[in-house]
């Protein structure tokens, strides 16, 4: 562990892709929609692609919209984009299940381990709402001292207003913080803010090009918690 590392009081989380699988809608509509194979990965994959970027296009317009009202604007053009009709009733389980997303395999563990050497917090772009039922109902929020929504400010990540805000929020110096995400975007934007940066790369992503490294790299909570020694 690192001397900066060290100082590091508060591990505050990105919530979708990070703790929640996003993907895992992809099963219920297959289940549904068996004709069309497989695709359910491939909508699941451009419908939150298209929610992150819907998001960013709100803050360069200054028209901010909810995240509620983008993931559902962005389901409606996966499903035109791959020329799969969605019928209503399961456009709205599709909302419904995106909202108790199930966690990562290593979540529960990680963040138990993690939860005895530090704080943790979260910091989304969804709403208060949202992102706490989602703790609540994967039995998590136990965890968690402090839920924040970007929300509030109505700042979408990697807005650098967005981080501004959860440092905020928790009265802490930058220096006590490290920001957690499996979203390497949400990584670099918190980089430039000027926190410690730790980037969960489960699938073997690829970092974004734009001159920023994550402080630490992981695959899943569980390193995580290795490399901390928590």
């Amino acid at each position: 562990m690192s001397s900066s590392q060290a100082q590091i009081e508060i591990l505050v989380f990105d919530h979708y892709g990070t703790l929640f699988d996003k993907l895992s809608v992809a099963t219920l509509f297959e289940q549904a929609l068996p004709a069309h194979g497989s695709a359910g990965v491939e909508l699941a994959e451009m419908w939150f692609a298209k929610t992150k970027e819907y998001c960013w296009l709100s803050g360069l317009m200054g028209e901010f919209r909810s995240w509620e009202d983008i993931s559902e604007r962005a389901l409606d053009y996966a499903g035109k984009k791959l020329g799969i009709l969605v019928p209503d009733d399961l456009h709205d389980k599709l909302l419904a299940a995106d909202r108790v997303l199930p966690p990562f395999p290593d979540v529960a563990e990680g963040l138990e381990r993690l939860a005895k050497k530090y704080k943790l917090a979260v910091l989304s772009m969804a709403s208060p709402k949202i992102v706490q039922g989602a703790l609540a109902h994967a039995g998590m929020d136990k965890y968690f001292s402090k839920v924040i929504s970007t929300e509030r400010v109505q700042a979408y990540k990697p807005e650098l207003r967005a981080y501004k805000y959860g440092i905020s929020e928790l009265g802490v110096e930058k220096g006590q913080v490290a920001f957690v995400s499996a979203n390497s975007y949400d990584m670099v934007g918190a980089k430039v803010f000027g926190l410690s940066s730790f980037w969960i790369n489960r699938r073997e992503k690829v970092m974004e090009e734009l001159g920023f490294q994550p402080d630490l790299t992981v695959t899943d909570l569980l390193e995580l918690a290795d490399s901390l020694e928590a």
